[in-house]
Formats: structure tokens, C-alpha cells, sequence
């Protein structure tokens, strides 16, 4: 049976800011419109699932010229509002959509639904104009992409959560007129091999204070803490901090590349290893590089995580040894 269509003969007009509107974001959708008909102080805007035609059965409604009721201010056909859309509305379009049986289904996996605004005269319940159809998302187009991509090739169950302690270096390279101010830079990032995907928990990034002047830096009392798959590798680098005295310096001071599974294996029974790696250069044929970084690692925790949620937790990446 085709989808009933809104009929229209009308020279107004209905239009939104933006064809496709992600929950949550910060700036709400505007609607405006320009109405060449009779307009009333009861005309209304409405969000309607696009293959409805019953002009009460709205998702949401704004009575927009309702002020003017007492209001001294001519009424004109032309306005606008901004409409925040948030996830009760998406819920109350997903979970009216009728089934192949006529039955109201739950729809609460579905991540994108079509929407339209309609602008009706109040007395008459005439729809005097329609938006164009506007997509309502859960997440974004590239938000949706990455977490197909993570659901279908990697599982939370099989996530770790570790924490990195007892920081230090030794014997960094020194600069032939002074001693470095270096710090550290910590990544988790994916691990070497085709088609890798790079997930949400690669994002993470944090890094140390600059310790002043020493070729023997120590961080001892900082713990980072991440999580990863066993198969991810975390990365330290460890660099020069900028010194305007200095701006033609390298700054790079070395750099270690790790994987968690290695990482993991050196664990005891306590899960802590007491771990010592020479700094390497990024590449064969740069300046030889000197020093070793030593630290602790800590396996947390093996089973299921939320890598969303530990990101979205993680405090300020910059962290100073107080």
C-alpha cells in the first residue's frame, strides 16, 4: 500500500536551517517560514513523522504566533523559531513506527529516522506549508561508521585497563651547552597490520610536566591510567620542552614503541611489572639517541569496558607532578 502524501496548494513556504540534525549537539534547528495565506494568533508548527497526515498527531508542537493574543504587534505571516530536538522526541518517533502488522514497535536500535515540520492554520487545521524531510541521528554519519566498525571487529569484553606509575628516565641525551627540560608523551595507539581500524580508545593522550633541566627526569608519584586491546600498542615519546633561547634545538629525545600484549605478559601474579626499555629514534637514520625509560605497569582490569565512557572520564591530559 504507497505511503499517503500531504496534499498541498499553497505559495507559502517551510524551511529548517539543516537537512539533518544529530542529537545533542550544541545549536538547536531553526524553522522559518513565510505564510501568503491568512494567518491567526492559534496557527501552530508541528514535528511529524513524514508519512503522517493526521495534523494531530504531532511528535512535537509550538503554538508560534500565541503572544500575539495579547500583544499590540500586528500578526504576519512571516517568523521563525529555534527548535531543540532531543532524545525523548527521537524515542517518541521510533517507538510510534508502526510495524508490518500495524503493531507499535520499540525502535530503539534504529539510529537515523525522517522527520518534516508542518505549519497549520489554526481554525481550519489547513496545512498552509511543509519543511523538507529533516534526518534525525542519533550519532553522526562518521560517528556511526566508527562504531560499525568497532561493534563488528572488537568487543569490550576483550578490553584492558592499565596504569602506567613510577615514570623516570635515565641518562637522556644532553645538549652540549645545557641539560634538557623533558617530558613524556603516552598514546595508545593501534597496533602494526592490515586493516586496522582506529577506534574511539586511540584517542587517548596524556603526558607529564616538564621536569627542569636533568637528564634523569622522574614522575614517580603520577599514574595514567588507559585502557586497550591486547594486539594495541602504547607509544611514549620523549621530548625537549620548547625554550624560545633555543628554538632551532631538536627537541626529540627518544622514543619507545610497546605493545599491551607484552606489556601484559611480563605481569606477575600480582599484575604489576617493573619494566626497563632503551629510547630508540623515529627513524634508521636519524641522530643516535641515548637513555632508558623505566615505569611500572599495573594491569586493572580484564573484562568487559566502556571505552566511551573511560574517555569521557579522563581528566585534564596534562598532568603536573605536584
Amino acid at each position: 500500500m504507497p505511503t499517503p502524501r500531504l496534499k498541498l496548494h499553497s505559495r507559502s513556504s517551510l524551511v529548517v536551517s539543516a537537512e539533518e540534525f544529530v542529537l545533542g549537539q550544541k545549536e538547536p534547528l531553526l524553522v522559518s517560514w513565510d505564510i501568503r495565506e491568512d494567518v491567526h494568533t492559534l496557527d501552530w508548527v508541528g514535528l511529524y513523522r513524514t508519512d503522517e497526515t493526521d495534523p494531530q498527531k504531532y511528535l512535537d508542537k509550538k503554538e508560534i504566533n500565541k503572544g500575539h493574543a495579547t500583544s499590540k504587534q500586528p500578526l504576519t505571516g512571516r517568523g521563525g523559531v529555534l527548535w531543540p530536538l532531543g532524545e525523548a522526541i527521537f524515542n517518541s518517533f521510533v517507538g510510534c513506527s508502526p510495524d508490518d502488522n500495524g503493531e507499535a514497535t520499540s525502535g530503539h536500535h534504529e539510529q537515523v529516522v525522517a522527520s518534516c515540520f508542518r505549519y497549520y492554520h489554526g481554525p481550519t487545521a489547513v496545512c498552509r506549508a511543509v519543511s523538507p524531510v529533516v534526518q534525525l541521528c542519533r550519532t553522526s554519519q562518521a560517528q556511526q561508521e566508527m562504531l560499525m566498525g568497532y561493534s563488528s571487529q572488537q568487543f569490550p569484553q576483550e578490553m584492558l585497563r592499565f596504569t602506567v606509575t613510577n615514570l623516570h628516565a635515565q641518562n637522556l641525551k644532553r645538549n652540549l651547552f645545557f641539560s634538557p627540560d623533558p617530558y613524556v608523551k603516552m598514546s595508545v595507539q593501534p597496533g602494526p597490520g592490515e586493516g586496522v581500524l582506529l577506534l574511539p580508545h586511540h584517542g587517548q593522550v596524556l603526558r607529564t610536566a616538564a621536569a627542569e633541566s636533568t637528564v634523569n627526569p622522574r614522575w614517580t608519584r603520577l599514574q595514567f591510567e588507559f585502557i586497550a586491546y591486547p594486539s594495541d600498542v602504547l607509544e611514549f615519546e620523549v621530548k625537549d620542552k620548547f625554550s624560545r633561547p633555543r628554538p632551532l634545538m631538536c627537541r626529540f629525545l627518544g622514543k619507545l614503541r610497546v605493545s599491551v600484549q607484552e606489556l601484559v605478559a611480563q605481569c606477575g601474579a600480582n599484575h604489576v611489572a617493573e619494566l626497563s626499555y632503551p629510547l630508540v629514534s623515529r627513524n634508521p637514520g636519524d641522530p643516535p639517541i641515548s637513555g632508558h625509560l623505566l615505569f611500572s605497569f599495573f594491569l586493572e582490569t580484564v573484562g568487559a569496558v566502556d571505552p566511551w565512557l573511560h574517555i569521557r572520564q579522563l581528566h585534564n591530559p596534562v598532568l603536573a607532578d605536584a
